[in-house]
Formats: C-alpha cells, structure tokens, sequence
C-alpha cells in the first residue's frame, strides 16, 4: 500500500489553522513536509492548529478571526469545536454593505466557456438534463414533465 503524502489547507498567509486534507484522515505522529507534527489523530475535513494557542488567543482562518482559544492548544492538535469560543455576533442591522475593497485582479484573457451571448452583450449557458440522468425510480420524470407542460400551456397541473 502507497502511504499518502499528508497535506492540509491554508487558505491566506495569517491562518493559524489549516484543514486536514486526506482521505480518511490523519493519525498521530503524521510529519508534514513543513516539520509539522501531529499531536493526535485528526480525520479529513476538520482543524490542525499550525501554531501554539494560549487561552484567549485568536484562531484565524481565511484570513479572519473565527474563534477564540478556550484552553491552551499545541501546535499539531486538533482544534475541535468545543475548544474555541465563537466571537460575539455583530448586529446584522448595523453591519456595511462592504467591509473590506478587494483586491484588483489582472483581465482574464484567451478563456472561453460553452455559452452563448445574448443581443443585450450579457452571456449565458444551457441548462440541459439529458433524459438518461433523469429517469429514476423516483417521481422525479412525472414531475418533470408536469412543469415542462406548466411551462409550455401556462397552467398549473395542480389546480
């Protein structure tokens, strides 16, 4: 059996946790190529903190403060839900539309997609179900079919 490379992600340069990224997971003593050791098992999907925590420090990913360190947390632990403390909501009433102008990024060039553009310059793409993908044993196909009809005679099936 070929031993996966472990990997996790980071998403921005501040994060101080990262997301275990293999299949399965992780066990304890896992080294990354970074020198990172895990202290314990950690299964995909779930937090790796990438830095020591004393109580009260900020957990920081995607760049954002998501949490505070309930307890002391070592580097290479797994950051569970019940180890952080969830910052105060703000009030949605008083947020701004915007807090943060991002970032200006270069044209993209030479890309194109199966679309078409419409007369106003706006484009688009099909949206087509081929009849293979939709018969199920399910009600899924009558359904399907009553909307098609809905749409084309412009009355509901369920009046």
């Amino acid at each position: 059996m070929v031993k996966q490379m472990p990997l996790y992600i980071k998403v921005n340069d501040r994060d101080n946790v990262a997301i275990v990224a293999n299949a399965g997971g992780l066990t304890k003593g896992t080294r990354f190529p970074c020198g990172l050791t895990l202290m314990e098992d950690i299964p995909q999907g779930h937090k790796v903190a990438l830095a020591d925590f004393r109580e009260g420090d900020p957990i920081v990913r995607y760049g954002e403060v998501i949490g505070y360190a309930q307890k002391r947390i070592q580097k290479g632990e797994w950051v569970k839900e019940s180890s952080i403390r969830l910052p105060h909501p703000p009030d949605l009433h008083q947020l701004p539309i915007a807090t943060k102008t991002p970032v200006a990024l270069p044209p993209l060039e030479g890309y194109t997609f199966q679309g078409y553009r419409n007369a106003d310059g706006s484009f688009g793409t099909r949206n087509l179900l081929p009849e293979s993908v939709i018969k199920t044993r399910s009600k899924l196909p009558r359904k399907l079919d009553q909307s098609t009809k809905y749409c084309t005679r412009g009355s509901s099936p369920n009046r």
